[in-house]
């Protein structure tokens, strides 16, 4: 096609992908009138153990993108979802369905990815069916310890509103942590991120001359999966859009990415969503993912 044409059809792929990320905030504020203002949490886990350290009972947990399940109408398929069973134990035929709102219209080569038992060294391990899970292209902000940290909140790390919290399912239980509310988020709706966006299998996430890494791959790989890599963003100084850092540090294993040239598209708090450079300052990138760090940052225009 001609490139007036080409240019065209993206601005328009663009503008769609941005009303998705727009509709998913909405859905947001729609859960949120649900729990009096309080946030799900980015990545559930289960005895107040993380997904990196060796332990079979992380998997129970389910992803912000399941949760908003009744709020992107998919009530039909929520109804359907387990709660109380890990993601790749569902009923087949759940996690496998496609979610028209998790996906940006400029995405190629969707990768279907295959649900995993990460429980069975479990002393009560869930029945295991290996099934398909649908991927999406919209991370929630997590943290810049996306790596080895499993998202883990912490004080050292760089903490988005959905970073990963120790303790038992919000919906069914107690934390020690405090969710994130709408009340906590005192640098701003307007100044923090939510949601970006992923690009499937980019061939590599470190520079300098050490190998790819397979798990790009999993970027996105399923809005069921509870993984951090799968349904979160890095929101640290080292993980700016697109970025690739000249030595593996874990730290940008799960940046934000896209299929749009330049940069990626990030819906904030408040519901705008803007176009993010991909040469913006790193600084700058970390202070609009946290919710309360009092960071004087402005958005770039």
């Amino acid at each position: 096609l001609l490139p007036a044409v080409q240019a065209a059809r993206e601005a328009a792929r663009r503008m769609s992908c941005g009303n998705n990320l727009h509709q998913i905030v909405i859905a947001l504020h729609n859960y949120m009138d649900k729990t009096r203002e309080a946030l799900p949490r980015g990545v559930e886990v289960t005895r107040g153990l993380a997904c990196c350290c060796n332990s079979a009972d992380w998997s129970l947990g389910h992803t912000v993108h399941t949760m908003l399940l009744p709020y992107v109408e998919q009530q039909a398929l929520y109804d359907r979802y387990n709660m109380n069973i890990p993601y790749w134990a569902q009923t087949p035929g759940i996690i496998d369905q496609k979610i028209p709102n998790y996906l940006c219209p400029s995405a190629r080569d969707h990768i279907i990815g295959t649900a995993t038992n990460h429980s069975s060294g479990s002393s009560n391990p869930a029945p295991y069916v290996s099934q398909d899970v649908y991927p999406h292209n919209y991370p929630a902000a997590g943290t810049n310890h996306g790596w080895g940290g499993c998202g883990r909140h912490g004080s050292s790390a760089v903490n988005g509103v959905f970073a990963m919290r120790y303790g038992i399912l919000e919906e069914n239980g107690t934390r020690a942590d405090p969710r994130v509310k709408l009340s906590t988020i005192t640098d701003g709706t307007s100044n923090t991120m939510a949601f970006a966006e992923t690009a499937q299998g980019r061939p590599t996430y470190y520079g300098g001359s050490g190998p790819t890494h397979s798990w790009m791959n999993n970027r996105g790989k399923g809005w069921a999966d509870p993984t951090y890599n799968s349904t979160l963003f890095s929101v640290g100084p080292l993980s700016t859009p697109n970025s690739l850092v000249s030595q593996y540090a874990g730290y940008n294993a799960s940046n934000a990415t896209s299929y749009h040239p330049g940069g990626v598209q990030v819906a904030f708090m408040d519901g705008n969503v803007r176009f993010m450079s991909e040469t913006i300052d790193g600084v700058t990138w970390a202070g609009l993912g946290t919710p309360h760090g009092g960071e004087p940052v402005s958005i770039p225009d």
